[in-house]
């Protein structure tokens, strides 16, 4: 069985609606890489201002260049209106751990 890397999301603003902006975010950029299998937020803690996320796309061999593309674009960009304007996340990394 192939090992499947998982793309870590630190620094995500602990709000609400996280995982759809998130994925709303994501899905941005849809057309430069295979679908996502799924995205998962970390529990919800009320005492931290930042939460994390785990991301699949179908095809794990693009993680780390999708890591690398959206390190470098920041997820989410801040914009005025947004619901994560407080902060976006610090960085993006492969999750090494065998599923």
């Amino acid at each position: 069985m192939q090992d499947e890397h998982d793309i870590m999301v630190h620094g995500v603003p602990n709000v609400q609606n996280a995982n759809e902006i998130l994925r709303e975010e994501l899905d941005k950029y849809k057309q430069k890489f295979v679908p996502i299998k799924w995205l998962r937020m970390g529990p919800n803690r009320d005492f931290h201002k930042t939460n994390y996320a785990f991301l699949r796309y179908q095809d794990s061999s693009i993680h780390q260049e999708a890591t690398d593309f959206l390190n470098k674009v920041g997820i989410p960009k801040p914009k005025s209106g947004s619901r994560l304007t407080h902060a976006r996340p610090r960085s993006i990394t492969i999750d090494r751990r065998s599923q």
